[in-house]
């Protein structure tokens, strides 16, 4: 192409900002995405949080469960 007896080659140019504009949009989807699932299940995901009500007896339950473990396992 040329105008003015100075020769363009613009295409590439052009080409790149289409190109560089759809995967901007889609890396801002995809954010966008994660932050909206996050708030999402973020809530549901902290409600399924076991509470220790007795700490003692469950450190105590372990202790037995990690002792019967050793015993059915020993050489």
């Amino acid at each position: 192409m040329s105008i003015y007896g100075k020769k363009y080659d613009a295409s590439y140019t052009v080409e790149a900002t289409a190109v560089f504009g759809i995967t901007i949009g889609i890396l801002m989807a995809m954010i966008m995405l994660g932050f909206h699932i996050y708030h999402t299940y973020s809530e549901e995901i902290l409600s399924y949080e076991k509470k220790v009500e007795d700490p003692a007896n469950t450190f105590r339950l372990i202790s037995y469960g990690k002792d019967v473990l050793e015993e059915v396992f020993k050489d």
